[in-house]
């Protein structure tokens, strides 16, 4: 190309930016375009993409749930974005090529070309590179890892059941009393309450609540001293605040609970493993039956409870330490030689 093509080919400043938005707003529409579409096979779309987890976990244990009220819609708002990126990808390349083109020497849109031709190929390979075998080894590792993690009981630290009464503005003027225990992990995070909740002029009801990961299809199943007391479906799951399960407390229920000595909550985790929590009731009978707990009592007992969790943390951590190999002692000198 000679200096007289270059002048030639030259454009005021104007021209460029037109061109430029030209190229942009063909960019924007193909994107737009294909969110539209995108959107409109997002379900689809989620199912071709969670497809190597159901593969690698099985479809029995591959049941996803949502916690948010936006949240599924979230999801297929990102959908339909990250699929229309790739589905636009190769129109929005070539309108980048073709604004660059024109201020290339003709060796220099040759040495371009197969770049541009290769990039979308690449591209593609990359992704089912990645789908069909880095997203399926990735969660294989995963899942291992976390049921490794979670075999075997944990040491649990119990509350002791305490019953609180009040009546205010709160509970609309009526005396409501509830008779609770929590059983926590060393590190302080809960993992399992059971509650009697006796509200005036209504039904007196037994609340179990799941703070770990279940599988909510399943429900929970209680078991007094070993023998099946009740089913139920979780009533509500919220995030942070785990998955609760009523059932009818009537005399009867109450008074086999003040007789038993132990209340296992059992429920299936999303590793489709049979989780079971035992609460002790040595207690029970005594809170129910006695007068409610002062505040003040109240707030010592959990200020008790806050010390030992720090020192059961402590305790752990110092066994961890414990545990790893010392650094070995280093080798005595060698006596120079006479």
């Amino acid at each position: 190309m000679t200096h007289e093509d270059i002048e030639a080919t030259k454009a005021p400043l104007m021209e460029h930016l037109i061109e430029l938005r030209a190229r942009l707003i063909k960019a924007l529409i193909a994107f737009g375009v294909a969110f539209v579409g995108c959107f409109f096979f997002a379900k689809t779309i989620y199912n071709i993409l969670t497809w190597p987890y159901i593969w690698v976990a099985g479809a029995e244990n591959s049941e996803f749930i949502y916690t948010g009220l936006l949240e599924y819609f979230i999801v297929q708002l990102k959908l339909a974005m990250f699929g229309a990126a790739f589905i636009s990808f190769p129109i929005v390349a070539t309108q980048i090529y073709k604004f660059v083109a024109p201020g290339l020497y003709r060796h220099e849109r040759q040495a371009f070309l197969p770049y541009l031709v290769a990039t979308p190929i690449f591209f593609f390979l990359g992704s089912m590179v990645v789908y069909f075998l880095v997203w399926p080894m990735l969660a294989r590792f995963s899942l291992s890892m976390q049921q490794a993690a979670g075999a075997g009981q944990p040491q649990l630290i119990y509350t002791p059941w305490t019953k609180l009464c009040q009546k205010g503005a709160e509970t609309n003027n009526k005396q409501v009393c509830v008779v609770n225990t929590q059983a926590r992990l060393e590190t302080g995070q809960p993992v399992v309450m059971a509650q009697i909740v006796d509200a005036e002029a209504s039904e007196k009801i037994m609340r179990v609540v799941l703070m770990i990961p279940v599988r909510v299809q399943s429900g929970t199943r209680l078991l007094l001293d070993g023998q099946e007391l009740q089913r139920g479906a979780f009533a509500l799951c919220a995030p942070y605040m785990g998955c609760n399960s009523d059932f009818k407390a009537d005399d009867a229920l109450v008074a086999k609970l003040k007789k038993g000595k132990s209340l296992d909550v059992q429920a299936v985790n999303v590793f489709n493993e049979i989780v079971n929590l035992p609460l002790p009731l040595a207690e029970f009978a005594q809170a129910y039956d006695g007068p409610p707990l002062d505040p003040k009592a109240f707030e010592e007992q959990q200020r008790k409870l806050q010390e030992e969790l720090q020192k059961k943390a402590e305790e752990a951590r110092k066994r961890m330490e414990s545990q790893q190999p010392s650094a070995a002692a280093p080798a005595p000198a060698t006596p120079p030689k006479q």
